[in-house]
């Protein structure tokens, strides 16, 4: 809502909201605790990463393997609709393709 609350949220992760400590400390298991809408998750892996996150992503996957899709886009920076668009368009156009035929 403010910069007192952001401040907050990085500052004292332990007294703010749940979704709020997730962000701050980075815990995807908070937010994806209570899953039931399908997710994808775009996984840039490159040298040097500053924040690797393939092996907790593959543990959700593994909670959710029904409702998760996680794609690793190797060799890619964080910026991945700018580096490997064509691959994003066809992941994001799958991924929403599997999501329309599901619901019907």
């Amino acid at each position: 809502a403010d910069a007192k609350q952001f401040a907050d949220n990085i500052r004292r992760p332990t007294q703010v909201p749940l979704f709020a400590q997730s962000m701050a400390m980075i815990e995807p298991k908070i937010i994806f605790r209570n899953l039931y809408v399908p997710v994808l998750i775009l996984d840039p892996i490159s040298e040097g990463e500053l924040f690797p996150f393939e092996k907790e992503n593959d543990f959700l996957k593994k909670q959710h393997p029904h409702l998760i899709q996680h794609e690793i886009f190797e060799n890619t920076g964080h910026n991945i609709h700018y580096e490997r668009k064509e691959k994003f368009t066809q992941t994001i156009l799958s991924f929403l393709n599997k999501v329309k035929s599901s619901k019907e």
